[in-house]
């Protein structure tokens, strides 16, 4: 059975709420080119859609093989690079975008 915050995390930008200010934001992004090719910090306290919209940005520039989800817990800087060599070896075909999620990137 899936985690609680899984199954109610929102899976798109319309069932996100709270966030005007970061969807303002990324709304003006897209405007200027979109979000292909940006490297993007978001932080926040806990609980606040950080994980949620990193997701969602990953959706909406690459496809699902080439979006990476880590926790930035245990990773050293040479894992970092490797799962970085990784990524560029896939999406032969589709949207070219490549996402790494860090989680707890702070730690």
């Amino acid at each position: 059975m899936a985690e609680l915050i899984d199954q109610y995390r929102p899976q798109n930008w319309q069932e996100v709420i709270g966030q005007a200010k970061a969807l303002g934001q990324l709304e003006q992004w897209r405007k200027r080119g979109g979000l292909l090719g940006r490297k993007l910090w978001i932080s926040g306290k806990s609980g606040t859609g950080k994980t949620t919209i990193a997701r969602l940005i990953g959706a909406e520039v690459a496809d699902p093989t080439c979006v990476v989800e880590l926790s930035a817990k245990a990773l050293t800087v040479a894992d970092i690079r490797e799962e970085f060599r990784k990524l560029a070896c896939r999406a032969l075909f589709g949207s070219g975008g490549r996402v790494l999620i860090l989680n707890e990137a702070h730690l």
